[in-house]
């Protein structure tokens, strides 16, 4: 079916228009819209009497975008971008920079695929895109100088990325009771491997607490096991079922939990109680004493209210091996109580979790991270309570073992406050794939053999642990130092050069690798005080494996900035006739020339760096211009 050549619609008689062919099905619609907004630009009649022949013809269901094509014809109103972006804007609830920027997207079949869901799978892709995207370009150029409207129609073009393939999650080099519980687990439920692994890494570090401790393997300084892990991965993966892989450990603490409840709490009450009559006594004695004994009797009764807040505070203090969905004032009470100021963080939907440290929940805004970042490198902490008294912690110990969604994982990965303070630093992250698979009737149960083992395995290192009233000192041997050193110097090769950018992001790379060390060491051989170089090599491979995931999470947040950033940098340039110096940038738009010139490496099609003659003598000057 096609339009004839010539045609006189309705409400626009003697009006001769070339329509485009009408398309077969309402999932092209964008197709039309597009040839519409093109015709905008040298024929606005044109474009009026195509948008009310396919209105009569095909369309019954459509979306915002045709709505606002249909507002404008039946309005009569001028038949222009501008009017069209406005239209958009209203029907939407978009802002007009953003109803801009997606109007432009109706001539470009390289962004349409990225923007369907937002139209319900109605975006087709125009056929002769590449050609119509200068033309595009150009008209819309004219009228963000014209209208004062943001255009965002510039494209990327190259990545300043190395291609850092992570490879394979290198199994083999988790001890061998946790890679045979983590294979049997991820067989028996289809789960990424890389998600057991992890999961069974990070449950060896919070078993571990503080029972051991590192030293040798960085000159003058020690370290625990503790290790930060953030895992994305899409509903229907398997974040729950990794959750075998904890349950020793939450088991042993519920039942710990429940021994506390039972024949701790209830003499705890007892005391508090006894106290608080005594110290309401004492008040009472105080406030009727004489002045030769009025000293001594406050005295008393002070000394009865600290013994009585003292009690509040162990009664409030469960121990706990592990906590969930919490904030940190909640943190500092189960790290008092703990057994060595030991806890991990375990949630296998932790939404709540990153967006608590992203300070979602605080009026301020700001990260809520302090305590957090504390518990990684185990510094003295203090956690300040409304109405409450205050918990000082002397070298709190935190492991976290976070699945989420990628979006949260992006969230927290497009944080600069998280990652300005060293958060990211912190965190092996990773996005496990999908792995989807049929059923085919079979047992989905993993080995026994292999989970009781690994059960035991828990346990032991919890009960070896409660028992030690130091950290036993592991140390690592010449070989293990030289391990940690090498790639070390490897991760500053990297910050230095290929991954300069991101170099702050790196700079813990021998730190986790040293805890993942002491992790895999005490899970084979707990009671040994020698760490091996074979023991610091696995380590190694496991954080370059998380490391080089983490990276390229930083490399997709930080090029979504760059783009943004190259969008304003074209909407300024529009609006300057293509050129603006570089002096103009930083002093009206707060671009420095170190950005101006990462953007223009990066999307070298779409600007060029010039330094123009001085007519007047003196230095050239420094511009950037659009390429085209």
């Amino acid at each position: 079916m096609s339009f004839p050549n010539t045609q006189e619609p309705s409400g626009e008689p003697g009006v001769a228009f070339n329509a485009p062919p009408l398309p077969s099905a309402p999932d092209q619609e964008a197709r039309a819209i597009g040839n519409v907004l093109l015709a905008m630009a040298d024929n606005p009649d044109e474009a009026r009497a195509w948008t009310t022949s396919l209105r009569a013809e095909l369309f019954t269901e459509h979306s915002a975008a045709f709505e606002a094509l249909i507002r404008i014809t039946a309005d009569g109103r001028a038949f222009t971008f501008p009017a069209f972006v406005a239209e958009l804007a209203a029907v939407s609830g978009m802002d007009k920079a953003a109803a801009c920027g997606r109007a432009a997207t109706y001539t470009d079949s390289d962004r349409a695929a990225g923007i369907a869901a937002d139209f319900n799978e109605a975006l087709g892709l125009l056929e002769e895109a590449h050609a119509r995207r200068e033309l595009m370009r150009d008209g819309l150029a004219n009228i963000a100088r014209a209208q004062s409207i943001e255009v965002v129609a510039l494209k990327p073009t190259v990545s300043a990325w190395p291609d850092l393939d992570p490879g394979l999650f290198p199994l083999d080099a988790l001890p061998a009771v946790a890679a045979t519980a983590a294979q049997a687990l991820a067989d028996a439920h289809s789960l990424p491997l890389e998600l057991a692994g992890m999961t069974a890494l990070a449950t060896l570090a919070a078993a571990c607490g503080k029972g051991w401790q590192l030293s040798g393997a960085v000159i003058g300084k020690s370290n625990f096991a503790n290790v930060f892990v953030l895992a994305g991965a899409e509903r229907g993966v398997g974040k729950g079922s990794v959750g075998a892989l904890v349950e020793p450990l939450t088991r042993i603490s519920a039942e710990q939990e429940q021994h506390w409840r039972d024949n701790v709490l209830p003499e705890l009450r007892t005391k508090a109680n006894v106290l608080k009559r005594r110290a309401e006594a004492a008040e009472r004695d105080a406030s009727g004493a004489t002045d030769h004994d009025r000293g001594a009797a406050i005295a008393k009764a002070t000394a009865l209210q600290q013994e009585l807040e003292a009690a509040l505070h162990q009664i409030e203090t469960m121990p706990s091996l592990w906590a969930s969905d919490i904030t940190s004032q909640k943190l500092g009470v189960l790290l008092a109580g703990s057994l060595d100021e030991s806890l991990l963080i375990y949630s296998p939907e932790g939404g709540a979790v990153i967006r608590v440290w992203l300070g979602r929940y605080e009026n301020s805004g700001k990260a809520d991270i302090d305590l957090l970042l504390s518990g990684y490198s185990c510094e003295a902490s203090r956690v300040d309570r409304i109405g409450r008294a205050s918990i000082s912690l002397r070298a709190p110990s935190l492991t976290t073992l976070l699945m989420v969604q990628p979006l949260l994982v992006r969230e927290l990965f497009g944080s600069q406050e998280a990652r300005e303070r060293g958060l990211l630093a912190r965190t092996l992250a990773f996005v496990a794939p999908g792995n989807v698979v049929e059923e085919d009737g079979s047992a989905r149960e993993p080995d026994p053999k292999a989970m009781d083992e690994w059960s035991a395995t828990v346990g032991c290192l919890l009960r070896l642990r409660h028992d030690c009233k130091e950290p036993l000192a592991v140390r690592a041997e010449a070989g293990a130092e030289t391990v940690f050193r090498e790639f070390y110097n490897e991760g500053v090769r990297l910050r230095l050069g290929a991954l300069a950018e991101v170099s702050s992001d790196l700079s813990r790379w021998r730190e986790n690798a040293c805890r993942v060390a002491l992790a895999i060491h005490v899970a084979e051989n707990p009671k040994s005080v020698v760490l091996t170089a074979e023991t610091a090599e696995r380590a190694v491979r496991l954080v370059r494996w998380a490391g080089l995931c983490t990276v390229r999470l930083l490399a997709s947040g930080l090029e979504a900035k760059a783009k943004a950033r190259a969008d304003k940098l074209g909407n300024w340039l529009l609006r300057a006739d293509g050129m603006l110096t570089l002096g103009t940038l930083s002093k009206k738009h707060g671009m420095d020339e170190p950005e101006v010139e990462s953007l223009s490496r990066t999307f070298r099609e779409m600007f060029v760096m010039e330094d123009l003659h001085n007519p007047k003598g003196g230095p050239r000057t420094k511009t950037i211009r659009l390429a085209h």
